[in-house]
């Protein structure tokens, strides 16, 4: 908690930075819990590899938040163990994405909402909330098989990679 709190206020910082002191003067910006906190996450390895094997899970189990209501989240609701986790992963695949965040900390300081709209449209560049959904759904399907905690090879890679480094005294 103390990470994710200091990400979130480190990030809310970020977008206060953009206001003008007009703006500032009348509200200051806000970065929502979900991309704060799904920063946080996403900052060591150990976490990545826990949120994805939780988010996997909860995916398989047809439990997981549809992104787009994860996305309308500005607070996260209580006992959000999950909701952390998936906003680990939705942080995760707009890097992968390589979206551009300098506009997601200009609409903060304007305090428009990150709303699955305007994510889908100007940030993503797709059409609509539903050709979001399935690059999110495609995106998820391919992380199954990956290993988190070491890279991001598969498991066939990591065997071939085994067998490269694997010699017999033979072999010298």
């Amino acid at each position: 908690d103390a990470l994710e709190s200091m990400v979130w206020l480190l990030m809310n910082r970020w977008a206060v930075v953009r206001q003008s002191s007009d703006a500032r003067a009348e509200k200051l910006a806000t970065v929502p819990d979900w991309l704060a906190f799904g920063l946080a996450q996403h900052l060591y390895p150990e976490l990545r590899a826990r949120n994805a094997g939780l988010v996997q899970e909860r995916w398989r189990n047809g439990q997981l938040t549809p992104w787009d209501t994860l996305a309308g989240q500005e607070v996260l609701p209580p006992g959000r163990w999950a909701a952390k986790a998936e906003s680990a992963l939705l942080v995760n695949w707009l890097l992968d994405r390589r979206v551009p965040f300098e506009s997601v900390w200009n609409r903060c300081a304007s305090h428009l909402p990150l709303d699955a709209e305007w994510l889908s449209r100007e940030l993503l560049g797709l059409e609509d909330v539903g050709k979001v959904t399935v690059e999110w759904e495609l995106w998820m399907a391919t992380r199954q098989e990956r290993h988190y905690g070491v890279s991001t090879l598969d498991r066939d890679q990591v065997s071939e990679l085994e067998s490269l480094t694997r010699f017999d005294v033979v072999d010298l």
